[in-house]
């Protein structure tokens, strides 16, 4: 249990999770991670990781990190880049009401039970490109303040875009719809 936790500060560069097996639950809530911080090819293999309200400072790196249960991220902020890049997320994921205040790469990660974006904000480049959204995925009320690319992403079941805001250009080339879709009352402000 990390809830609460302060990670970095004065002299520290950077913290490694990097391959680390996460037996049972963790619990990183409102923890504030104050360096660079990377989970990299992690594994989270039973319980929740729970993530939510913490605070990424100098940004977070999740690539190829496996969630086989929950993943929580809700109210999360990264201040630097955040690289989920091939993540495979089995069980829920939540990322509802989250701030990504630099890039966000997405990149081939695999959601197998759904995405919950819900309400969150992208101030830097948002890349999907080549994503798989399964199950029930929720960007309703999500702004994307700079590009958007679901390049080559599959989205497999319900997709809800609905009141989304695209500030910049939204890229979905050969992207793949077999769900319903929704993209009603969103708004699209540069050419898309």
């Amino acid at each position: 249990n990390f809830t609460h936790a302060s990670f970095g500060g004065e002299g520290y560069r950077n913290l490694s999770f990097t391959g680390v097996t996460f037996i049972q639950a963790a619990d990183f809530s409102s923890a504030d991670f104050n360096c660079y911080t990377s989970f990299s090819r992690a594994t989270f293999y039973q319980g929740e990781a729970d993530f939510s309200e913490a605070n990424f400072e100098k940004g977070g790196d999740f690539y190829e990190t496996q969630f086989l249960n929950e993943a929580q991220f809700r109210k999360v902020k990264f201040g630097d880049r955040a690289n989920f890049r091939k993540a495979v997320f089995n069980d829920r994921s939540r990322f509802y009401e989250a701030c990504f205040n630099a890039g966000a790469g997405f990149g081939e990660a695999q959601f197998n039970y759904g995405a919950d974006f819900r309400s969150t904000i992208f101030k830097g480049v948002f890349s999907g490109h080549g994503a798989c959204f399964n199950g029930k995925s929720d960007f309703a009320d999500v702004t994307f303040e700079e590009e958007a690319s679901f390049q080559d992403a599959n989205f497999n079941g319900w997709i809800y875009f609905r009141g989304a805001t695209f500030k910049s250009p939204a890229k979905f080339v050969r992207a793949i719809f077999t769900g319903i879709v929704n993209f009603g009352e969103s708004t699209f402000n540069s050419t898309s």
